[in-house]
């Protein structure tokens, strides 16, 4: 494999400038060495900047210095050319030139920590993360596309493809469109739910710290299983969608960690949001960066704030938890969203770094 192609291919496709031949050779590349998949999702990430187009010279100095320590021990830099980038903002091309400076840092990384922590041998598993306000998309080896919501994770087997299940286990939420196989189904599992399927598209939400996890089945059929339920096999049609709502309170009989806790399963349709003459589906929009917010409550909405601005929400006001909301947030920040609230129901909040305060 020649890195230094695969680093140009790459690089030409992020910037939007290769052609059919050269994304052709590229995917051919990526299909062979399926692990370069995470220096492209680098990329795509490191040109889908803040402003699209440009980066501050702070915020190029500060991910090239965390990747100087992230490797430390394992690489030795040479230090940049001074005066590759202009003094306030880098434009587009100086953009691409410090993609084809850092791209040789991660394919040389990548490889010592493959080395070091066996990414792919077989009974291994490759996970890939989203932090708070990050959404990400990628392809599995198997051709399945990915998004992965705010806080959320997904690993995989390495050898997936040499597996009779191609199986995956999620925390957090993700949408799938999954690539057809009858002879190997799909599988996704997450703490409270499993999901079989052998190509569709659907979402899957299914946060640790949350009472509910929600299915959603865009087109095609899954049939879903509740963990520690006997026989609870759920099929659904498209646009239904499942909810499992696990209450935190333990009946009157329960005396221990191990008591039965109160599970309540419910199968609905989804129901778009109209707003003017457009329709937004609630339980997807995320992936076209459209928080939609459908009749929630302020409890029901804090964490989705929490993950999608990146801060942490209090709520010290009992009469504001029981105030229900229903709008569209895109590139708002937290005191904008919160201040459009404020039109709808009276209440104050305080920001203060990354906390909120509601009272």
């Amino acid at each position: 494999m020649s890195e230094e192609r695969i680093t140009l291919l790459l690089t030409r496709k992020v910037a939007g400038e290769a052609t059919a031949d050269e994304l052709k050779e590229l995917e051919e590349l990526l299909q062979a060495n399926r692990d370069i998949i995470y220096y492209e999702e680098f990329l795509n990430e490191l040109w889908r900047s803040p402003d699209k187009t440009t980066l501050s010279q702070a915020e190029i100095d500060k991910q090239y210095d965390e990747h100087l320590l992230r490797f430390k021990e394992e690489l030795t830099f040479h230090p940049i050319e001074e005066n590759v980038f202009v003094t306030e903002r880098a434009s587009k091309s100086n953009k691409l030139k410090y993609l084809l400076l850092i791209i040789p840092v991660l394919f040389i990384a990548g490889f010592l920590l493959q080395k070091k922590i066996k990414i792919n041998p077989d009974g291994t598993y490759t996970t890939i993360v989203a932090g708070k306000r990050m959404r990400k998309q990628f392809q599995l080896p198997d051709g399945t596309k990915v998004w992965l919501n705010s806080e959320s994770r997904l690993s995989y087997e390495g050898d997936m493809l040499s597996k009779d299940t191609r199986s995956v286990k999620l925390v957090g939420e993700a949408f799938f469109d999954v690539k057809h196989d009858k002879n190997h189904p799909f599988i996704v599992n997450t703490d409270k739910i499993s999901i079989k399927v052998l190509g569709t598209a659907f979402d899957v939400q299914a946060y640790p710290n949350e009472e509910k996890s929600t299915t959603t089945l865009i087109r095609g059929s899954i049939e879903l299983s509740v963990k520690n339920i006997d026989h609870s096999k759920i099929k659904l049609k498209p646009s239904e969608k499942f909810d499992l709502i696990e209450h935190k309170e333990l009946s009157k009989e329960a005396t221990g960690p191990d008591s039965v806790r109160n599970i309540t399963l419910k199968l609905d349709n989804i129901i778009p949001l109209k707003v003017g003459d457009i329709q937004y589906t609630t339980e997807t929009s995320w992936k076209e960066n459209r928080l939609i917010i459908q009749n929630e409550s302020f409890k029901e909405l804090a964490p989705k704030l929490e993950r999608w601005f990146g801060v942490h929400i209090s709520i010290n006001n009992n009469n504001a938890l029981k105030y229900r909301f229903t709008g569209v947030f895109t590139d708002e920040k937290i005191e904008e969203a919160l201040k459009a609230m404020q039109v709808i129901k009276q209440f104050n909040f305080k920001k203060e770094g990354n906390d909120v305060n509601i009272y």
